[in-house]
């Protein structure tokens, strides 16, 4: 049988696990959204970078 203790101690596991993937994803979307707005960027820059184009503005 389980004390209290353990309980106690298994349930702020269980919630520091859950907080952990959190935090994890949310810096997953956040790497994620920096590489696109790279892609973007260079992509922009190609763009601009080719020969007989107006400067984008």
């Amino acid at each position: 049988m389980e004390s209290n203790a353990d309980f106690t101690l298994d349930q702020m596991l269980q919630r520091a696990s859950a907080s952990l993937l959190t935090s994890l994803e949310a810096a997953v979307d956040v790497e994620e959204g920096l590489a696109e707005l790279h892609r973007q960027a260079t992509e922009r820059q190609a763009d601009a970078d080719e020969p007989g184009q107006a400067p984008a503005r």
